[in-house]
């Protein structure tokens, strides 16, 4: 029915695509500006220092 991986005792290494930033500030991700991660940074920064906004969670209307 379906193929059988052979067991020798060792799982195959896997390899992420994910950085470990938790030891970096915004600021100094921020300055990098080689990556999606850099821009993604510099939109949340911006709507962070920009005016907040009042959601309501429940539509009193309704």
């Amino acid at each position: 029915m379906g193929s059988v991986q052979p067991d020798d005792g060792h799982a195959p290494e896997w390899h992420s695509a994910m950085i470990d930033v938790s030891e970096s500030s915004l600021a100094e991700l921020v300055v990098r500006d080689d990556s999606a991660l850099d821009r993604c940074l510099r939109r949340l920064a911006a709507t962070r220092s920009g005016p907040s906004e009042q959601i309501a969670g429940f539509n009193s209307a309704l």
